[in-house]
């Protein structure tokens, strides 16, 4: 499935499914870090990368840099965008 994260945006990055939002992600490569974050708003859901989130952070895949602004303001996480 191809992502656009944010609203007006023209890059994406491919992604997979997954059952349950706020979960891990299998298959992130070492070093990085892959949670069922995303949603279509239409109930179903999808991995993105994190970079920030709960005092550690985790590398972006070399296509991503890390946002400089929260998914959601308070929640002090932060995702790969490309």
């Amino acid at each position: 499935t191809c992502a656009v994260v944010e609203q007006g945006a023209t890059d994406g990055f491919c992604t997979k499914s997954c059952p349950s939002s706020g979960a891990l992600c299998s298959g992130a490569p070492t070093g990085t870090q892959a949670a069922c974050i995303l949603s279509d708003g239409q109930g179903n859901n999808f991995c993105s990368f994190i970079c920030k989130a709960q005092g550690q952070t985790w590398s972006c895949p070399s296509d991503l840099t890390c946002s400089t602004t929260e998914d959601q303001p308070g929640t002090g996480q932060y995702s790969c965008k490309p």
